[in-house]
């Protein structure tokens, strides 16, 4: 629902009895590594050691879910919001892709040593192949 680290703290009472799995994922509308790293470190992290340190955390899964490739007309896949939304078109022949917002989860995770209570649900790689899958509409160059 959030992961906003305050609301994390009022989840919902049916949460908090009943637990569950508490799947994070975010970085399609960061366009750059600050933006990322922002919200890593205001956001994301913060919430999940609230889950963590919750009083009865054995009640929680807590996962990280990569982030999807994107297909956009650049050398390296990403959205490029100088062109425009409506100019970008999907490549069917991208090889290189760039992983940043996925690297920086990863170190932020590692440095706050959750790597080993926060699996990462990795799909990029699985992703990659699958341009086909974009909508025949511009603009949509993401899983």
């Amino acid at each position: 629902h959030t992961s906003e680290p305050r609301k994390i703290k009022k989840m919902h009472n049916s949460y908090v009895r009943e637990g569950g799995v508490v799947l994070f994922n975010w970085g399609v509308h960061c366009n750059d590594e600050e933006c990322m790293e922002n919200y890593m470190t205001n956001n994301a992290i913060p919430a999940i050691k609230a889950l963590l340190d919750h009083p009865q955390p054995h009640r929680y899964t807590v996962m990280w879910r990569e982030h999807e490739p994107q297909h956009f007309q650049s050398p390296d896949g990403l959205y490029h919001p100088d062109v425009g939304i409506l100019k970008h078109t999907c490549r069917t022949d991208l090889i290189h892709f760039n992983n940043y917002r996925n690297e920086i989860a990863e170190k932020y995770l590692k440095e706050d040593d959750l790597l080993m209570k926060v699996p990462i649900v990795r799909i990029f790689e699985l992703l990659k192949p699958l341009h086909y899958l974009h909508y025949d509409k511009p603009g949509d160059c993401t899983h």
